[in-house]
């Protein structure tokens, strides 16, 4: 992984964008281990590659690696037949604190936990909806707005620099999982 003020990193950050899987009663077991291996199982995968680097880097420089996996709010808090990715989350959100435990100091381990993240204008073009999003889909948010991949990056780089940090979910939502919103 790239090195930074901190360290070096490796980030994960795999998953299936789409949460909506439709009614538990409908979902077949092959979509839901889609949904676990695309986000889980390589983060596990890709974890168990990276240790022995990062712990070489540790060895040769003396600095603290670390692990950024990206989880999502979504792994304490659903939307409606959101099953699979949600398990997939919280199944990141356990497997952080695990890693932390068991690979510090070498290796501290935290995640991500995005919010609302406009990717839109970073899809390719044949693929690229337009955005129109309403007053009210931002006012949701205390921040005011939608998220953007560059607030990801800062808590990533956050996250690398500091240094008594481990085990931790930072959640990057712009406030919205800590305000009560009403149907109305």
């Amino acid at each position: 992984g790239p090195r930074a003020a901190g360290g070096y990193c490796y980030v994960n950050n795999a998953a299936i964008a789409d949460p909506t899987c439709g009614p538990l009663e409908e979902l077949a077991l092959g979509d839901w281990q889609r949904w676990i291996d695309a986000c889980l199982t390589s983060a596990f995968l890709c974890s168990r590659a990276a240790i022995p680097l990062l712990r070489a880097q540790h060895a040769a420089t003396s600095e603290a690696a670390s692990v950024i996996n990206i989880s999502s709010t979504r792994s304490v808090m659903s939307e409606p037949e959101s099953f699979a990715y949600a398990a997939s989350k919280g199944g990141i959100d356990a497997l952080t604190h695990a890693m932390a435990v068991s690979l510090g100091p070498a290796i501290r381990v935290n995640a991500i936990r995005p919010g609302w993240i406009e990717t839109r204008d970073w899809q390719k073009a044949s693929e690229r909806e337009e955005v129109q999003h309403r007053s009210r889909d931002h006012a949701q948010h205390p921040a005011g707005r939608g998220g953007e991949p560059r607030d990801i990056a800062q808590a990533v780089e956050y996250l690398v620099g500091a240094g008594f940090v481990t085990g931790q979910h930072l959640n990057v939502d712009g406030g919205m999982t800590v305000k009560m919103i009403y149907e109305g």
